[in-house]
């Protein structure tokens, strides 16, 4: 079987790490031919200047399922004829609103063959009326029991004296709140602890820093299912989060973990306990919760290898 994926491409035309990540697990568990078409550029002109680009790649190309990530990768193929179509929408594709939350809806229920959202919620929030599939995005263990803790804190190079709180993302973007992150951490300062943003890095060093933490801290006002908080469970990491997405599911039960309101005073308190098991009892059983729910790298990839079959001529 041959899968083309579709989606934003970063500068140098490669996928972003999610992206990435799912065609290298269905390159691996999947057993099929996966090939890459990427947009590149700004703005929403360049949605349509590559619904043509598109249309000409597929002629020279045929392929048995075109998968485009993201709801502007999917207008564009959905726009450039590409059948049979699977979309997967992320968690800020369903908190549009006005006429893309209503473009969305429209391609959903007539033009894309199958959905796939990664929580829930996301499906609440979208209120389709045909039905979708609810995927979460899988984490490859694997990689992330490659790296040892020591060659994590060697890479890491943080102060042996304190401990430290990592968060990852871009703290500027609405949706992850980093002024808030900020605040929890400086409610505590007293203490020898240190906050380090992980923004803009190769997903191989994200890993790296990590497995260094002592603690995984997120504030988001919204997520899907957050890959974040996956990979800090594939690390068995204290994990502190704001109750959105799926996370509650996701750490429900694992000890060392604490789903939050988005209150400085309430996150600072379980941050406060995160560093205490952190220390006292070192990893969780975030991996084991990780297999219990069918999300590592493999299962997922199954499920959508599945979809593949069932929709492929």
């Amino acid at each position: 079987m041959k899968v083309l994926f579709v989606s934003k491409a970063n500068a140098d035309g490669k996928p972003g790490v999610v992206v990435g990540n799912q065609m290298a697990s269905l390159r691996k568990y999947g057993d099929m031919e996966i090939i890459y078409f990427p947009i590149t550029g700004k703005g929403i002109s360049t949605y349509i200047k590559h619904i043509f680009k598109l249309k000409k790649f597929l002629e020279a190309n045929p392929c048995d399922i075109v998968h485009a990530n993201y709801s502007f990768c999917g207008f564009t193929a959905s726009l450039a004829g590409a059948k049979p179509l699977v979309v997967s929408l992320m968690g800020s594709d369903t908190k549009t609103t006005g006429w893309l939350k209503m473009a969305t809806r429209y391609f959903l229920h007539n033009r894309w063959t199958t959905t796939i959202v990664k929580s829930a919620s996301m499906a609440e929030d979208l209120q389709p009326k045909r039905s979708v599939d609810i995927i979460p995005n899988g984490v490859d263990i694997d990689l992330f029991a490659s790296v040892t803790l020591e060659e994590a804190k060697q890479f890491a190079q943080f102060n042996p004296a304190k401990k430290h709180i990592v968060f990852v993302g871009d703290p500027t973007r609405y949706s992850k709140n980093g002024d808030l992150a900020k605040e929890v951490v400086q409610q505590i300062s007293h203490l020898p602890i240190e906050l380090h943003i992980i923004q803009n890095r190769p997903h191989s060093e994200i890993i790296r820093y990590m497995i260094a933490s002592d603690v995984i801290l997120m504030t988001s006002r919204y997520e899907g299912s957050p890959n974040v908080i996956k990979e800090a469970m594939a690390c068995n990491k204290p994990i502190v989060s704001t109750n959105v997405g799926d996370v509650a599911l996701l750490l429900e039960n694992v000890t060392g973990c604490y789903v939050c309101d988005q209150d400085a005073q309430i996150l600072s308190e379980a941050l406060i306990k995160a560093l205490h098991f952190a220390e006292n009892q070192g990893a969780t059983k975030g991996v084991e919760k990780l297999q219990a729910l069918g999300i590592d790298a493999a299962s997922t990839a199954r499920k959508i290898s599945l979809i593949y079959r069932n929709l492929a001529p």
